[in-house]
């Protein structure tokens, strides 16, 4: 007989079960003592750490990540285990600042917006006064020591007194005036000097005793100088003479230059191409051939690239006095050239950036003496060119014409205004491409009187006027004009007084053509004359001519002007 043992054996199994399930297992188990119970009425769960799985159904994937939170409330991740039974531990970032979270060291955390003129900066710190931190809307200044020095920042990081307050105030010397605005050229410019004021002269007497004059000044892109015109050397007469100066008044080369005839040889006029080299042009004297056209062209340093000399259709005296560069380094040269009958004709030329000739023009009025004084270069290419053309009754009228780059003449206007001496004798472009003419004009009350004009780029109409009349009933003179990056129109010219004969002159006037400034340089002995002037790109001005020194003879001037 067999004896079933299934009874006998329930309690074993019992207590097998009830060994394997226990609290803090990780497995949810159960057990039944109901009557009649069988394995396949007891059901068992596992689970991860953070899953549950039911038999045979996984709780996540592999690969497969859930957010977590964090001690401190920082947001995490929990990887999937390889199994698929649950997600493992959360994995929490490593403290930082930026993460969003203050954590230890740091007094705030505001994530992305943190910055160093933000409420927490970039180092998680409170911003505060004295850390050497502007916090923007808050403090106006933070330079961490505060301690309410000209030009620094008070204890509670507001300004202390500076240039641009308003109020003249700050160490002996540290401000000639201060209105508070940001404009220059108003009587008081944004670094609290009045405007006009000369900041360094160079006198220079030539290196033997004779005639030293600057003709024309230019400034280059680094703000470095040029200065050209002529200087008298023993032995070979006026030499063509070329200065590099620093914007701050400092030497850095000169040259003397003796034509082929050992004769009067001059530089009247210098400009710069866009790789900053020098183009110089004005007359040497050649045996046979009188006086030549003279152009030249060199690097920054002086070293010559090439030279042209250009002797006219009569052999006779020929020179340039005016040059301009297009926005292409093609150069452009006005002058004159004498004729055996006719005497001087305007001339007119234009040259690649290597010397090669494009196109010449010339021009003859009614038979005497016409000049090209000043040439300047406007929008697209066009080319003014300003001067002298001779009227039988009437002496010089004022001389305009416009060419276009290959040198079809666009328009030419002749302007006599009391019968005088009417003469253009330098030319400058304005924000509008319209063309500024700067010169003197005769008056019969008055003598001659500085001339400044504006003439539209489509027909030459006069546009607007101003002239400058001194007290002294005598000769002013415009020579030279430039205008500045917010259109201001800068004059370069010479004015009589009564009692000091011819002074330098310079004047500045608004773009909206109102009087600014005007500087006045009278020299040792009078008859001094501001011969050409140049602006850099921050405003500055330079002014050249000559000055003259009791006993002496000329002797080159050079001036810097504040805006």
């Amino acid at each position: 007989m067999i004896q079933s043992t299934r009874g006998a054996v329930q309690p074993v199994l019992l207590f097998l079960m009830a060994a394997s399930v226990s609290c803090g297992d990780d497995v949810v188990g159960s057990t039944s003592d109901s009557d009649g119970a069988s394995d396949s009425d007891a059901a068992a769960t596992t689970a991860g750490p953070t899953g549950s799985e039911s038999e045979g159904e996984p709780a996540c994937a592999p690969g497969e990540q859930q957010a977590c939170a964090c001690d401190g409330g920082a947001a995490g991740l929990a990887d999937c285990l390889d199994d698929g039974s649950g997600f493992g531990e959360c994995q929490c970032p490593e403290p930082a600042c930026g993460n969003g979270q203050v954590e230890e060291g740091e007094g705030c955390d505001d994530g992305p917006a943190n910055a160093d003129d933000a409420a927490c900066t970039s180092a998680c710190q409170p911003a505060s006064c004295g850390d050497g931190l502007v916090h923007a809307g808050v403090e106006a200044c933070d330079d961490g020591v505060n301690d309410d020095s000209y030009g620094g920042c008070a204890p509670d990081c507001s300004l202390a007194d500076y240039c641009g307050d308003g109020a003249q105030n700050g160490p002996p010397d540290a401000e000639a005036c201060d209105d508070g605005d940001d404009v220059n050229g108003d009587g008081c410019n944004v670094d609290c000097v009045v405007s006009g004021t000369p900041l360094w002269t160079d006198v220079y007497p030539g290196e033997d005793a004779g005639n030293s004059i600057a003709h024309g000044v230019a400034v280059d892109s680094s703000g470095d100088v040029f200065v050209v015109g002529e200087t008298f050397v023993v032995g070979e007469n006026a030499n063509i003479m070329i200065r590099k100066y620093s914007s701050e008044g400092e030497l850095l080369w000169s040259q003397s230059i003796d034509g082929p005839g050992g004769g009067v040889d001059a530089a009247r006029g210098v400009a710069i191409d866009r790789e900053d080299n020098i183009v110089v042009v004005g007359e040497v004297f050649e045996a046979g051939n009188n006086a030549d056209i003279w152009i030249r062209k060199a690097d920054n340093d002086g070293n010559e690239l090439w030279t042209l000399q250009i002797n006219g259709d009569d052999g006779l005296g020929d020179a340039a006095r005016g040059v301009a560069v297009d926005a292409d380094d093609n150069i452009i040269v006005t002058g004159e050239s004498y004729h055996l009958i006719g005497l001087t004709d305007v001339w007119t030329a234009k040259f690649g950036p290597e010397g090669d000739e494009w196109w010449i023009n010339e021009y003859d009025h009614e038979g005497g003496n016409d000049g090209g004084y000043g040439v300047s270069v406007g929008q697209d290419g066009q080319i003014f060119v300003v001067g002298g053309a001779y009227a039988f009754i009437g002496l010089d009228d004022f001389f305009l014409r416009s060419y276009s780059p290959v040198g079809v003449i666009e328009w030419t206007q002749t302007i006599d205004n009391w019968g005088g001496v009417d003469r253009g004798r330098a030319a400058a472009v304005d924000g509008e491409g319209n063309l500024v003419m700067v010169g003197e004009t005769y008056t019969p009350d008055d003598l001659t009187n500085i001339w400044i004009g504006g003439y539209s780029a489509v027909d030459g109409e006069q546009l607007w006027v101003e002239w400058f009349d001194s007290d002294g009933a005598d000769n002013d003179i415009g020579y030279g004009v430039a205008v500045d990056g917010d259109g201001n129109v800068v004059v370069a010219g010479s004015t009589y007084a009564i009692d000091t004969l011819a002074d330098a002159i310079v004047l500045k006037y608004s773009a909206g053509v109102e009087p600014l400034w005007q500087q006045i340089h009278m020299g040792p002995a009078g008859n001094d004359r501001a011969l050409a002037v140049a602006v850099d790109a921050y405003g500055n001005i330079y002014a050249a001519g000559s000055e003259y020194s009791a006993g002496d003879f000329a002797n080159l001037w050079l001036t810097k002007y504040a805006p």
